[in-house]
């Protein structure tokens, strides 16, 4: 049995890999650092026409506001071109490493979905608007409003004796083995390393996965780490709702 009123996340297995594989998996440099190579692209058309236009006119000045203006002017063909390059780029690796990787194609398509997954669940429509209640929570309040509204749904929980030595807060079973849950309230973003500590705790206990319950925002770091490992970050007002104050 897993989180009551959850949506099942894409699992490695689903996909015909496993999560070895996965972790394993190269990254597609293209894919991540697109944005970063459009403007160096972008930077690089400007260092020659402002070069070329310097040499000419020998007036730094001049050399800055006609740069600026004919690549804002030639913007019109240079962004369509540097798209399609991009895009090209893109599919040429994917097909390199594909061939270099035989399971790279399932994990290209488990990371799609764990993304398409992620944005679905954070922009569900049905979800609860009782967010700023579980914010204003205290960290051992949230801990144990989170542990009596899993408990009144049905789940089995056995608490640590100590969360600063095990790392998480509390551990049930569900059909594909133990599942460690760790609360995090407040509003101060985490960042990786409490992903490097919920998979340190996973190899320790020998956990199937584990769940990061919080009401603070997730960094781009802890998101992008997550995917290739068993750790589902939820936002407890999307599943629990708001618990009655005399909890």
């Amino acid at each position: 049995m897993g989180l009551p009123g959850s949506i099942d996340k894409p699992r490695p297995e689903n996909f015909g890999v496993t999560a070895e594989q996965v972790e394993q998996a190269p990254e597609l440099f293209v894919t991540r650092h697109r944005l970063a190579i459009f403007v160096v692209i972008y930077l690089a058309v400007f260092a020659v026409v402002f070069t070329v236009v310097l040499a000419t006119s020998e007036s730094v000045t001049a050399a800055l506001v006609f740069g600026l203006i004919l690549v804002a002017a030639g913007s019109i063909v240079l962004i369509p071109l540097v798209v399609c390059c991009l895009c090209a780029s893109e599919k040429a690796e994917t097909r390199w490493v594909c061939r270099r990787f035989p399971a790279m194609k399932a994990c290209l398509a488990y990371r799609e979905a764990l993304a398409e997954f992620t944005r679905k669940t954070r922009r569900s429509p049905d979800r609860p608007r009782d967010r700023d209640w579980w914010i204003g929570l205290s960290a051992s309040t949230f801990r144990g409003q989170v542990q009596a509204a899993l408990e009144r749904r049905g789940l089995e929980l056995t608490p640590v004796a100590d969360r600063q030595t095990d790392g998480y807060d509390y551990a049930f079973a569900d059909d594909h083995g133990t599942v460690l849950v760790r609360c995090e309230g407040g509003t101060t973003p985490l960042d990786i390393g409490v992903g490097r500590e919920l998979t340190a705790c996973l190899l320790e206990t020998g956990a199937a996965r584990a769940v990061l319950m919080t009401s603070a925002p997730v960094s781009r770091r802890l998101t992008e780490y997550l995917v290739d490992h068993p750790i589902d970050v939820v936002e407890p007002e999307a599943i629990l709702g708001n618990p009655p104050a005399d909890l």
